[in-house]
């Protein structure tokens, strides 16, 4: 499956699906660290569009590394998820003001 296809399916499904997914899709994936670098791209490019799918991208990020055994892969999935999470406090407090 392409890196694109993968990235689409994982947006449109729920946490325990996309765990399902990439479980699945593990022996296909060639390069499961290039994969890790654009579902992060995606989880960044997402912050203030849509946190939730943001948010949903970095916790599927951080499985991707667990799941391959990538220090690197879940880093960047952990550091997503701190992006996110600041940029949703950070706009409830001025929302507050």
């Amino acid at each position: 499956m392409e890196f694109r296809q993968l990235l689409q399916q994982l947006k449109e499904t729920d946490l325990e699906e996309s765990r399902r997914l990439i479980a699945e899709q593990a022996s296909a994936l060639d390069d499961q660290a290039a994969f890790g670098n654009l579902l992060a791209s995606e989880a960044l490019d997402q912050v203030f569009a849509n946190p939730a799918t943001s948010l949903k991208l970095a916790e599927q990020l951080i499985f991707l590394g667990e799941y391959f055994q990538q220090p690197y892969s879940k880093a960047l999935g952990l550091k997503a998820k701190g992006d996110v999470l600041k940029t949703i406090v950070y706009t409830r407090q001025q929302w507050n003001v």
